[in-house]
């Protein structure tokens, strides 16, 4: 059982006064058996713990200098950053106010002064947001690959940290300063989020090749729905560097699930991000006779959808080790 100190909640407090972090400090110290209290006075470094490890939520100040709380949010939107936000200004600029709220997603935006007891109920309430699609965020946490959590508006909820390495690369698979997930053309957007949709309402299960202006297959996205009991369904999307998970050679896969010679082939091709038309043409087969083998894969490997069957596939040796 993990101890119960990797399981609290993790809050980051940024502001440019290192009196009024101090000031919180001390309020909070009885939170601190409940909650991972993190502070820092320098918004830069407070972008760099924020990006190295994943905060529930973060309260920041709205002014500073250099970086204000608005412009490291959006950065850290930009990179993946999935936690509540919550904006404390010392002025009631309604235009900051609305600029938080609708482009940044930030969830609470709070006037100072503002009481410790309220910020403690605004916390309180991010978490519980946090929590109210009942994700089993720590399960996906643990999951030794990217996923990414995304609602029926395409806005991401939580995306573990492998997904945040994906994202912080900025190139095929993109988050917005609204937190909703693109990829890097209108087409292949569309795409997506068609596929997002049809898994949500449907349950379908979905797979498609992410490239990048170049045309060159970066990333399989595999798009799944996820049932949260007590909430709305959400859809998991799994996702996978293609320069990272190689698809397992024919002769691999030949050996981990006894295929024949043209099985191999055909799940070596489909791993590789290939349709059952491109594979039958690579194959010199008939589109009929790769769905004959495609049959015999999915009772070999005890899969019905082509979705899981190439899951499967590309899991089935872990990431660098199929070369």
């Amino acid at each position: 059982m993990r101890d119960r100190k990797f399981l609290r909640p993790k809050i980051l407090f940024v502001d440019d006064e290192p009196a009024i972090l101090e000031a919180i400090r001390r309020k909070l110290s009885e939170r601190e058996p409940d909650w991972h209290l993190s502070f820092f006075s320098d918004p830069r470094q407070a972008r760099g713990e924020a990006l190295s490890q994943a905060f529930d939520v973060i309260v920041s100040d709205l002014r500073m200098p250099g970086i204000g709380g608005l412009d490291l949010l959006g950065d850290l939107r930009r990179c993946g950053v999935t936690a509540e936000a919550i904006i404390l200004s010392g002025t009631g600029d309604m235009a900051l106010a609305l600029e938080a709220i609708n482009k940044i997603n930030v969830f609470k935006y709070f006037t100072k002064p503002c009481s410790i007891d309220d910020l403690v109920v605004g916390i309180r309430d991010a978490l519980e947001k946090r929590r109210s699609s009942n994700i089993k965020i720590d399960v996906i946490e643990s999951i030794p690959f990217a996923v990414v959590c995304v609602d029926s508006n395409f806005r991401i909820l939580f995306s573990n940290s492998f997904a945040n390495q994906v994202l912080r690369k900025n190139d095929v698979f993109l988050i917005d300063g609204s937190g909703i997930c693109r990829a890097v053309t209108p087409e292949q957007t569309r795409v997506l989020h068609g596929f997002i949709s049809s898994s949500i309402e449907n349950g379908t299960q979905e797979f498609l090749s992410l490239k990048n202006n170049d045309e060159e297959h970066k990333y399989t996205v595999f798009v799944e729905r996820y049932m949260a009991e007590g909430s709305e369904s959400v859809a998991l999307l799994f996702l996978f560097d293609v320069d990272e998970w190689k698809a397992p050679s024919s002769d691999v896969l030949k050996t981990i699930f006894s295929l024949a010679n043209p099985e191999a082939k055909l799940a070596h091709a489909l791993a590789s991000g290939m349709d059952i038309r491109e594979a039958a043409t690579a194959m010199g087969v008939t589109v009929h006779t790769a769905r004959t083998y495609l049959k015999a894969l999915f009772e070999k490997t005890y899969t019905n959808r082509q979705a899981d069957l190439v899951r499967v596939l590309l899991t089935s040796v872990p990431p660098r080790s199929s070369k």
